[in-house]
């Protein structure tokens, strides 16, 4: 395995069981904590979790999508992505909750 290869790839985490596995795998710069497969959480475990593992991003859709959620996760300096969304519109009133990124099907840079 070549680091300055491995250093470029951020893998996704989809619950907080498969940390240690692809933690074994490489000592990955970033993980992204992917939201969308989990049918019940707790904010509080899951925003302890990410800040206790270093975990530095949180995607997350509109139906895990709580201010109080972002707001928290804010304060340990966890930037939170949402998917999907696809209009200007949406993804303006995202970043004005102080959501760092949206994934998208359409939307390119300097799109009006």
């Amino acid at each position: 395995m070549a680091p300055e290869v491995l250093d470029r790839i951020i893998p996704q985490l989809y619950n907080e069981k498969t940390f240690d596995l692809i933690m074994g795998i490489y000592d990955w710069k970033s993980i992204v904590y992917t939201m969308y497969a989990l049918k019940e959480f707790s904010e509080k475990e899951v925003i302890d979790f990410a800040y206790r593992q270093g975990i530095q991003v949180i995607t997350t859709s509109k139906s895990k999508s709580q201010q109080s959620f972002f707001d928290q996760l804010y304060e340990r300096d966890i930037q939170v992505y949402m998917h999907t969304f696809n209009t200007r519109e949406e993804m303006q009133e995202l970043t004005a909750r102080g959501v760092t990124g949206v994934y998208t099907d359409f939307l390119t840079p300097g799109e009006s």
